[in-house]
């Protein structure tokens, strides 16, 4: 039995592709509204359109903007989730990474993630109450083996 998050809303970073679409998706299944975030606008208005529009409100932006994570812990004023998932990976082989490459990975999948989630919790620490989860996916040795390392 699925529980009914009905009269919840939940922001979703992360939600125009992979693990955060499908959270997203599932969110709405369950009966929360969503504000749904990523930095590709066609995917979430795809994503809205699967979902309908009265579900999903959709605010595209780049987590790493400063200004942006201000606007959108705004729009998410009232969230009683927070589902933190974005991040990005470089496919390469390790000694193929570049310092650029590492320190692209690590503005948006750490100190992004810890803006945004410092951002949204001042708001659920404001109000006594919400729930976060934050997500974060890692490569297997063996697909690292398999991409030659």
């Amino acid at each position: 039995m699925v529980a009914s998050l009905a009269g919840k809303t939940a922001l979703v970073t992360g939600a125009s592709a992979g693990i955060g679409r499908a959270t997203a998706v599932a969110l709405v299944q369950s009966g929360a509204k969503i504000i749904a975030t990523g930095r590709r606008q066609e995917a979430l208005d795809a994503l809205r359109q699967q979902c309908g529009p009265e579900s999903i409100q959709v605010i595209a932006g780049d987590l790493n903007d400063a200004g942006f994570v201000s606007a959108l812990a705004g729009a998410a004023r009232d969230v009683d989730i927070f589902v933190n998932n974005a991040g990005v990976l470089k496919y390469a082989p390790l000694m193929e990474m570049t310092d650029a490459e590492c320190e692209w990975m690590f503005r948006t999948n750490v100190l992004a993630s810890l803006r945004v989630t410092q951002a949204v919790a001042r708001l659920m620490i404001e109000r006594q109450r919400g729930h976060i989860i934050v997500m974060r996916s890692e490569e297997h040795t063996s697909e690292l083996q398999s991409r030659g390392l």
